[in-house]
């Protein structure tokens, strides 16, 4: 039986990040701690609902790689922001490892 196009069970759910993913959110970086999500730049946190937004762009690698790719920039703001951990205040390196999982826009 197919299911009809209206129907609310047929809408294809957006990709979420995992817990302490980076993701851009309307042009801002932000980490994910599921449906919170706390922006790098202000430390300001909202709940958000996946769906309303789309994943433009997908990166899947760590905040380092992409900083080297040049594709991407973080601010040393941004980057002190970024939650690792508890071995975060010996090894402050480690926020460099932290997945940068996508960008996401929201949906009209």
């Amino acid at each position: 039986m197919e299911i009809p196009k209206n129907n609310p069970e047929s809408i294809e759910e957006t990709p979420r990040p995992n817990t302490l993913d980076i993701v851009k959110i309307d042009g801002r970086w932000a980490q994910s701690n599921g449906n919170i999500i706390v922006f790098l730049d202000d430390g300001s946190g909202v709940f958000i609902n996946w769906n309303d937004f789309s994943l433009i762009k997908k990166y899947e690698c760590t905040v380092g790689a992409l900083m080297l790719k040049k594709e991407e920039s973080f601010t040393d703001a941004e980057i002190e922001s970024i939650h690792w951990g508890p071995e975060q205040n010996q090894y402050p390196h480690l926020k460099k490892a932290v997945t940068v999982f996508g960008e996401y826009e929201r949906k009209d």
